[in-house]
């Protein structure tokens, strides 16, 4: 206690963290599909799972199902949890700046999105949540490229 009866030591802050996201802010309330979404959770949660793809018709809700498992799983990643919003993005080779763009690291003139991405993940891990990639489904091999690189960082 100091002189004025005040504690000279205090418990550590308290924050809400740092844990850096774009996924929108308001939680999405999925009405029918918490099976749907424990599955994909449970997917995402395992060791061994590194990339799950839900597929469907339009307006089935694959969307919102990846962005409520997002949510509820966006404090289980380092890094954080991100969302790739792909539909404006008409050319294949724009993925990867797409991807730098949303995980909010700076492109630099003459080194590739990938490699950009590649030299700031560290041994961070991400969540990517890739909307309307059929589109731009030529980008494809950017996605092995990626876990590639996420996982040398892991292992070094």
């Amino acid at each position: 206690m100091s002189a004025l009866g005040l504690p000279n030591r205090f418990r550590p802050l308290r924050s809400l963290g740092t844990r850096r996201t774009n996924l929108p802010s308001d939680p999405m309330e999925l009405i029918g599909r918490v099976d749907e979404r424990n599955g994909v959770c449970r997917m995402l949660t395992h060791d061994r799972c590194r990339l799950v793809t839900l597929t469907g018709p339009g307006g089935a809700g694959k969307t919102s199902l990846a962005l409520t498992v997002a949510q509820s799983l966006q404090h289980d990643y380092s890094g954080g949890a991100y969302w790739v919003q792909l539909g404006e993005v008409s050319d294949a080779g724009l993925v990867a700046s797409a991807v730098t763009q949303s995980l909010g690291f700076q492109e630099a003139p003459g080194v590739s999105p990938a490699d950009v991405i590649s030299s700031n993940i560290g041994d961070a891990k991400f969540l990517l949540v890739f909307d309307t990639f059929e589109h731009v489904i030529n980008a494809a091999p950017l996605i092995p490229e990626l876990l590639t690189v996420a996982q040398a960082f892991r292992s070094s």
